[in-house]
């Protein structure tokens, strides 16, 4: 009876060894992996491949071969055309430009000068605005270094 329990305890003795020493090699190779590696089962494309690779792609011909449709053409041939991209000659821009700058400085002295009253300077509302009853308080802001 004894010797079987000596077997069984040195037994038992080798085991744990054996497992103690594998169970260092495992930590051991553990450490030696790099800790920026993520073990990712699915990893994904960072942003700019990810965008690259999902944007809209060229497969139609005429995708692929496209023509300007705007070639030889002129905006300001076209009568409704706005007068901002309308073509006009360097005399007549400065004559233009002279107006535009003596509006500017002088304004117009056809138009009639608008009087203020007071009414115009009480504050109106499209709707009924009461003031909030009492007197508000601040909020509680957190300062800093104290969270």
């Amino acid at each position: 009876m004894l010797r079987t329990t000596l077997i069984i305890a040195v037994v038992l003795s080798i085991c744990l060894a054996v497992q103690c020493f594998t169970l260092r090699s495992y930590v051991k190779q553990a450490s030696s992996i790099s800790s920026t590696s993520l073990f990712a089962h699915h990893p994904q494309k960072k942003i700019i491949k990810r965008k690259m690779d999902r944007r809209p792609k060229k497969h139609r011909e005429s995708d692929i071969t496209r023509s300007n449709v705007n070639l030889n053409k002129c905006i300001t041939k076209f009568a409704s055309s706005l007068p901002e991209y309308t073509i006009i000659s360097a005399e007549e821009y400065m004559k233009v430009r002279e107006q535009a700058l003596k509006f500017w400085e002088d304004g117009d002295s056809a138009a009639e000068w608008l009087e203020i009253t007071e009414e115009d300077m009480v504050a109106t509302f499209s709707e009924n605005r009461e003031p909030v009853p009492g007197v508000q308080k601040r909020p509680n802001l957190v300062k800093s270094g104290s969270c």
